[in-house]
């Protein structure tokens, strides 16, 4: 049983929450008509809370929007300075990290 709630999970675009197409309402009349197990409410109480995670999405993809028209950009160039910021930030981490190893703070 714990297996049909788990495909729901990373398979039903109504179940995931970081896209367009989240439904909270299918989720909720599905886990309500859905017989629970001890094994399943791990899992139920994921797919209910994943509403907190869409909130973030829904705000973050606004903040990016609009940060995007604001600067005329396009959504291609804004993902490859997204993807540069967090390469830098992750060169710059290693080589700290590097250094605190080799004991030159």
């Amino acid at each position: 049983m714990s297996n049909k709630i788990k495909k729901k999970l990373k398979s039903d675009i109504r179940f995931i929450p970081f896209n367009d197409k989240y439904d909270f309402k299918y989720i909720a009349q599905y886990l309500k008509n859905y017989n629970s197990t001890d094994d399943t409410l791990y899992l139920e109480s994921n797919a209910l809370n994943s509403v907190f995670f869409n909130k973030y999405y829904v705000q973050i993809k606004d903040y990016f929007n609009t940060v995007i028209n604001r600067n005329k950009l396009s959504k291609n160039t804004f993902s490859e300075l997204i993807i540069s910021f967090a390469n830098r930030d992750l060169y710059l981490i290693n080589n700290r990290t590097q250094d605190s190893i080799n004991g030159k703070n």
